[in-house]
C-alpha cells in the first residue's frame, strides 16, 4: 500500500474533523508523542508496565494510522482523541491480566473504542470478563486476528461481539500471514503501509495490527459523523 491505503479505501482527503468527540484507547507498547506525524494530536498516556518504554514503535504506528495529523501520514480520524495505555513491554510481550486491566482502565476513562493490535493463543476468563464489561458499557472493541498464518483466530478477537480484523493486500486478497476461521469479521489494509515509528521514524508496517488500526479509525470517523446512530449500527455499516 505504501502511502496509498486511504485512497484505496476511498477516504476523503478533507477529513480534519473526522473522529471529533470520539476517544479511542490504544492498548499497545506506548506512543512517541513527539513524532512529527502526531503534532497537534490529542493524546493521553497511561502505563500499566513499570519503567520507560524501550521501543514504542508499534504503538506509534498504530496511533498514526488512527489519528496521524501530518499530510504524509494522515490518519483515518485525525480529530479523535487517543488514550494510549501501555500494556506491552519493549519486546512487544504482555499478559492477559495486564490487557484485561487495560480494557477496564480504558472503559473507566471514557473510551468509545478500544483498539487491540495484539492477541494470544489461549482464552483467559479475566480477559473475557473485561471484554464483557466494555460491551456492557457500550464500548466497541476492535482486535487483530493474529499473524501466524494458521486456522484459529487470536484472543480477544475470537470473543463474541469483538470486531476481529484480518489483513488484505492492495489487490484485496487476504494476507497469507493472517490467521483465519471463525471470528474474522473484517479485512483492512495490512501490507506495507507507511506509518510513523519511534524517534520520528517512518516504516512500512504490515500485519493484522495494521489492519485493526484502520478499522478503529474508520469507526471513530463514523461515530463522529453520525453521533446519534447507535454504535452497533455504525459497526454494521462497516460490515455492509
Amino acid at each position: 500500500f505504501a502511502d496509498g491505503a486511504s485512497a484505496w479505501l476511498g477516504v476523503s482527503v478533507d477529513r480534519a474533523d473526522w473522529g471529533k468527540g470520539v476517544k479511542v484507547a490504544v492498548l499497545d507498547s506506548g506512543v512517541d508523542v513527539a513524532h512529527s506525524a502526531l503534532q497537534g494530536a490529542n493524546i493521553e498516556q497511561v502505563s500499566l508496565i513499570d519503567g520507560e518504554p524501550l521501543s514504542p514503535g508499534h504503538g506509534t504506528a498504530v496511533v498514526s494510522i488512527i489519528a496521524g495529523t501530518s499530510e504524509g501520514l494522515k490518519g483515518m480520524a485525525p480529530a479523535a482523541s487517543i488514550l494510549s495505555i501501555r500494556v506491552l513491554d519493549g519486546e512487544g510481550q504482555g499478559d492477559s491480566f495486564t490487557v484485561a486491566e487495560g480494557i477496564v482502565e480504558a472503559v473507566d476513562r471514557g473510551a468509545d473504542i478500544v483498539n487491540l493490535s495484539l492477541g494470544g493463543e489461549s482464552s483467559s476468563g479475566l480477559l473475557e470478563q473485561a471484554v464483557k464489561y466494555a460491551q456492557s458499557k457500550g464500548v466497541t472493541i476492535v482486535a487483530a486476528v493474529g499473524n501466524e498464518g494458521r486456522e484459529g483466530v487470536a484472543f480477544p478477537a475470537r470473543y463474541e461481539g469483538v470486531v476481529g480484523v484480518t489483513s488484505v493486500d492492495a489487490k484485496g486478497t487476504a494476507s497469507a500471514f493472517s490467521n483465519f476461521g471463525e471470528g474474522v469479521d473484517l479485512g483492512a489494509p495490512g501490507v506495507g503501509v507507511y506509518s510513523a515509528w519511534a524517534e520520528d521514524g517512518v516504516v512500512s508496517f504490515s500485519g493484522t495490527s495494521t489492519a485493526s488500526a484502520f478499522v478503529s479509525g474508520a469507526l471513530a470517523a463514523e461515530f463522529s459523523k453520525n453521533p446519534d446512530l447507535p454504535r452497533e449500527q455504525a459497526v454494521e455499516l462497516l460490515y455492509e
